[in-house]
């Protein structure tokens, strides 16, 4: 701006500055985004030249690669010669590796040196004898020249189109600013010009919030502040006028001289002067007053106020008598009226009628006499105190309530008067009454010789018109009565009320004749009745109709004979439901020992008695099904394997576990579950006959017992039967189920001293070998097996002791890269360190546990006992990349396998998730793939790689590769210990490795066991491996010291590489 005023003159308008202003900025934008478009075509154009000649290049090489290799000249002439006629080559040469330059080709007229560029292209020939090589170059020169002559007679038309946009763009910008900005500037210096004629209503039309609107906005605003304060002001001067004239008091002004200026109405009233007869007129002949004590006349107050110039007030007992002759008792003050420097310019007189106050203290004074001598006749204690507690006036005829001698109390305390408790409680109350304006109803109580006297305390506040503000100027009267008796009296009787009333028990009182008088609330709250419902009815309102006459006879007997009964009834509530309670009535006699009335008082017990009957259910029926459990079998099985003996029949044990239920219970919700399980009870016990028993031991097991049989093939229908409804379909919601059930039989009798405990084993047993067999079927006890079945349980507990008492140690065999001799890793495998027997292998203890819960918890001491072996590593300096553990079906298969895999990783925060890897059989996955392979999926997002294990002994090992993103490819070591002998088994490795390749996956050979091993399977493209050959399994404490000494064989590293390796 400030060059623009001075290119223009000090009076050029607004308008012309912002024109060339927006001008300049238009011609300087667009001029400048023309000369970066030139250029940045003119390098496209360029780019493209250079994409071109690249293109050309690489086309020329490949077509003449054969003629190159031949040498054939003439050929190589001919193929150029397109070559030349391109006008953006200048120069080009093609040479052979040990020929030299075979042709050339030059303009006569090159460019400029800096307008050329230069392009070489190897020229490669491929032979199946010796593959692909380099036999010569093709060495190019291009000219852009070319594309830059056409950029320029381009640019050329584009300056005459940019001079046109730039008028128009002038043109317009003028316009536009005439529109937007002058017009609008003019409007707004029109109506200030209005304004400041006093034109306050004037405003402006707001046509946009840009900065001119919100001028325009704020200008209207000050216009309509402008018009607010000139009004405010002569209101201002009409309420002045106003206010004086509603002023209660007489209001007198005068001038300096003391000469009356001007009177409000109530001051026209009193002195009976109006404001015009009275102006200019000295104060003293309006507002005449003498002294009505002495009759003289008072001191001109105006005349005061000119001596001392301050307020000034009237004497007590001064009369104004008015033009009139009306005499009125009035309060007066007059003030100075000063201007700002202090001169005082008149005065103001303020007075008011106070007739009537002087008439009611006169009033007062007498009224005062007569309560005294009310006083004077009152027994009770009165005082009449201050907000403090301090005795104005006191009145008392009791002394020996005291702690001092009335002589003169006024001006003490309460407290130095009472005793301490009667104090406080006054205290407290007089505070109460000054919130309140009174207080009633504090008691309190005095230990004197004869007994305890008891005293209410009534306090009421007393206002005061004369008496400053402030807590000392606060009166109130205490006034304490002797209401010994009275508290005595209703002691009695609210402690008989409370009794009957808050009893929580029910309390009914019933005459002779048995009509119910009265009764509590807890009566009501029992039995419903109301008070107005029961009294005046017969007590056979609550009969319930389970006793009969003779129980209510007996228990009327005894009430006579005894004055008392207690005991359990039930009776019936106002809504018809049936209620226990455990009641007790009494008789109530006179002096002459005659019965008058009967109390009953009586508990509700009938959720006691609910419990009883709940807790008798739960202990002897199970919750879900309603079936009897595991305590009313033992005593089913007991009566009937007694009535079996005195039948001379025979009775089977059937022990039912469910298959496939616990995978619905982890695929589904257990609310489902329990739905399977309410439905399967349901059909299974319609197959049974009456008599026999079914019942649920928990879970998924239930034992059915079969009575009355002739024989043991009586029973084979029934079982069959149990078979059929567990195997059924079940619709459940929207889900359609099915589980079958394996069923263990035994039969009783057998062996003398059998009892119910080794029958429920035996059928136990023989359903565990139902499973074994295939699910779905039956298995009748067999004793043989019991034998087998009793050396597995004890297996099995011996396993667990050996878990419990860390008898499992972890051996490790190394994992490397033959033609390296890096240590890739290393395998954990378990082996028992049997304080009896030695160091057993996983063969003796493994297939064991691998279908029982024991599998999982061995698993994952695995797991935890080999991160600590790979912390305690890297602690000791030994960089292992990894170590691996083998996961069983059962435990890779467990819902929650991820996320006690994380606890597990969460309690070694010094090993990185990615240094373990997990070793699956191709069988593991077999029984869900899908599962797994989500499973695998989860691992890897954590960094948890996999590996497949003995790869190529299952049938599915292609749909393993597709659907499993394992990491690694474990080569069974079968086909690796004869491959070197075998013909098949070489085959398949060659076509496991060929898998693997193909699907991008590491492969890595176990059962390495010579150097011949390694070196057939480098030469095949497997450089991983473990094996004997490398190193045995060892404890964790020796492979530092193998992997510092072990160095790969000389023949395996002049090996060249064959395969790619995989970051999966």
């Amino acid at each position: 701006m400030r060059i623009l005023n001075k290119l223009t003159t000090s009076g050029a308008r607004l308008h012309t500055k912002l024109t060339l202003a927006l001008a300049f900025l238009i011609t300087l934008v667009v001029t400048g985004a023309t000369v970066l478009l030139i250029d940045y075509e003119r390098e496209l154009r360029f780019n493209e030249l250079v994409s071109r000649a690249d293109r050309i290049a690489e086309l020329t090489s490949r077509s003449l690669a054969y003629t190159v290799w031949n040498i054939d000249r003439d050929t190589l002439a001919d193929q150029l010669v397109p070559l030349s006629l391109v006008p953006d080559i200048i120069e080009f040469s093609v040479t052979a590796t040990g020929y030299g330059v075979l042709h050339e080709f030059k303009k006569t007229a090159p460019a400029a040196e800096q307008d050329l560029f230069t392009l070489t292209k190897d020229i490669s020939f491929a032979t199946a004898d010796s593959g692909t090589q380099l036999i010569g170059q093709l060495h190019m020169v291009f000219t852009r020249a070319v594309t830059d002559r056409a950029t320029r007679e381009a640019f050329h038309a584009i300056w005459w189109l940019v001079g046109v946009i730039l008028v128009v763009l002038y043109v317009a910008t003028y316009l536009l600013l005439q529109r937007m900005v002058s017009s609008r500037v003019h409007r707004l210096k029109a109506m200030v010009d209005r304004i400041a004629k006093g034109d306050f209503d004037a405003r402006c039309e707001v046509e946009s919030l840009d900065e001119l609107g919100q001028l325009a906005v704020r200008v209207n605003v000050m216009a309509k502040q402008l018009s607010v304060s000139d009004r405010q002001l002569r209101d201002n001067e009409e309420n002045l006028a106003i206010t004086l004239n509603s002023i209660g008091d007489g209001v007198i002004a005068t001038d300096a001289y003391g000469n009356v200026t001007r009177m409000n109405p109530e001051a026209e009233l009193l002195t009976g002067w109006a404001q015009q007869d009275a102006q200019g007129l000295p104060l003293e002949e309006v507002f005449q007053i003498r002294n009505s004590v002495t009759g003289e006349a008072s001191i001109n107050p105006v005349q005061k106020v000119f001596e001392r110039g301050d307020v000034v007030g009237l004497a007590n007992d001064t009369v104004l008598t008015s033009r009139n002759g009306v005499e009125y008792q009035i309060a007066d003050s007059a003030a100075p009226i000063r201007k700002a420097e202090g001169e005082i310019v008149g005065v103001v007189l303020v007075f008011s009628d106070v007739s009537e106050q002087y008439r009611v203290n006169r009033e007062l004074a007498l009224t005062q006499v007569h309560m005294q001598a009310l006083l004077d006749a009152i027994p009770d204690i009165l005082f009449e105190v201050n907000r403090s507690g301090r005795i104005l006036s006191y009145h008392t005829h009791r002394t020996d309530l005291l702690i001092q001698r009335p002589e003169d109390f006024v001006g003490k305390l309460i407290s130095e008067v009472l005793p301490p408790e009667p104090a406080a409680v006054a205290m407290a109350a007089i505070e109460e009454a000054a919130a309140k304006g009174n207080c009633s109803g504090s008691i309190y109580s005095l230990e004197l010789p004869d007994g305890t006297v008891w005293f209410e305390l009534s306090i009421a506040a007393m206002k005061s018109e004369t008496a400053g503000e402030g807590p000392e100027n606060e009166r109130f009267t205490v006034l304490s009565r002797d209401v010994t008796e009275r508290m005595q009296a209703d002691a009695k009787l609210k402690l008989a009320a409370s009794v009957f009333v808050n009893a929580g028990e029910g309390i009914m009182i019933v005459d002779t004749n048995k009509i119910i008088v009265d009764v509590n609330r807890a009566f009501t709250k029992i039995t419903g009745y109301s008070w107005q419902d029961a009294v005046g009815q017969k007590t056979s309102l609550l009969k319930s109709g389970r006793h009969d006459a003779a129980f209510y006879r007996a228990m009327w007997k005894t009430i006579h004979r005894d004055g008392q009964w207690s005991g359990e009834i039930w009776n019936r509530r106002k809504n018809g439901e049936e209620y226990a309670e455990l009641l007790t009535i009494s008789a109530i006699h006179d002096e002459q020992d005659n019965i008058q009335q009967f109390v009953g008082l009586f508990t509700d017990i009938t959720d006691i008695k609910t419990h009883q009957t709940q807790l008798e259910y739960i202990a002897h029926f199970d919750s879900l099904t309603g079936l009897p459990n595991r305590t009313l079998l033992a005593d089913r099985l007991h009566q009937a394997m007694a009535q079996t003996m005195r039948r001379k029949k025979q009775l089977a044990v059937a022990f039912l576990d469910l298959d496939g239920f616990k995978e619905i219970n982890d695929s589904y919700t257990h609310e489902t579950g329990d739905q399977v399980l309410v439905t399967l009870t349901q059909r299974m016990k319609d197959t049974l006959r009456e008599g026999d028993t079914l019942a649920r031991l928990g879970g998924d097991e239930f034992v059915a017992v079969l009575i009355d049989l002739d024989g043991p093939s009586d029973s084979l229908p029934l079982i069959k039967r149990l078979l059929g409804a567990a195997a059924q379909p079940m619709q459940i919601g929207a889900n359609s189920l099915q589980v079958t059930a394996s069923l263990g039989v035994t039969f009783y009798p057998q062996t003398p001293g059998m009892d119910a405990d080794q029958l429920l084993r035996q059928a136990d047993q023989a359903m565990y070998q139902a499973k074994l067999a295939g699910k779905n079927r039956y298995s009748i006890f067999d004793a043989a097996q019991d034998s087998s079945l009793r050396w597995y349980h004890e297996s099995l507990e011996r396993i667990q002791q050996a878990l419990d008492n860390n008898e499992f140690v972890l051996h490790y065999q190394p994992k490397v890269n033959m033609r390296t001799g890096q240590v890739i890793g290393a395998e954990a495998l378990i082996r028992w360190q049997h304080p009896e027997k030695g160091l057993l292998a996983p063969a003796a203890f493994l297939p064991t546990i691998e279908d029982h819960p024991l599998a999982v918890s061995v698993g994952e001491w695995v797991i935890n006992s080999a991160l600590t072996q790979l912390e305690t590593w890297h602690k000791r300096g030994l960089a292992l990349p990894e170590v691996s553990v083998n996961v069983g079906a059962r435990q890779l298969q467990q819902h929650d396998f991820l996320e006690r895999l994380k606890f597990i990783l969460r309690r070694h925060r010094n090993v990185a998730p990615g240094s373990l890897q997990i070793e699956v059989l191709e069988t593991s996955a077999l029984a869900d793939i899908a599962q797994v392979s989500r499973l695998i999926e989860d691992c890897a997002n954590i960094g948890i790689s996999f590996a497949l294990d003995d790869f190529g002994t299952g049938y599915s090992s292609l749909t393993y590769l597709k659907r499993l993103n394992v990491a690694m490819l474990k080569i069974d070591q079968s086909f690796v210990r004869d491959m070197l002998d075998d013909p098949d088994d070489l085959a398949i490795l060659q076509g496991v490795i060929g898998l693997a390749r193909a699907f991008k996956r590491n492969v890595i050979a176990e059962g390495v066991e010579t150097i011949e091993h390694g070196t057939e399977l480098l030469k095949l493209g497997c450089e991983y491996a473990q094996g004997y050959g490398i190193a045995r399994p060892m404890p964790g404490c020796e492979l530092a010291a193998w992997a510092e000494q072990w160095h790969n064989d000389a023949r395996w590293s002049r090996l060249k590489q064959l395969s790619d390796t995989f970051d999966i």
